[in-house]
């Protein structure tokens, strides 16, 4: 398996696709409210091979 479209949609309604839509998708949430995605990081060779979404409490 590998990754064949990514697309990130913010709170301000950006919409930013990457790749061609094929396959099955899903969306990534946090877990628990008052939360933020702080950044993004992963792994790749010649494709992505890792993709680890790090989220934070919403800042006061």
């Amino acid at each position: 398996f590998h990754l064949r479209k990514l697309v990130f949609v913010t709170d301000k309604g950006r919409y930013l696709p990457f790749g061609k839509d094929t396959g099955t998708s899903f969306n990534a949430v946090p877990l628990y409210p008052n939360t933020v995605l702080r950044f993004i990081s992963g792994r790749a060779g010649a494709l992505i091979n890792a993709i680890g979404l790090h989220w934070d409490a919403y800042p006061s």
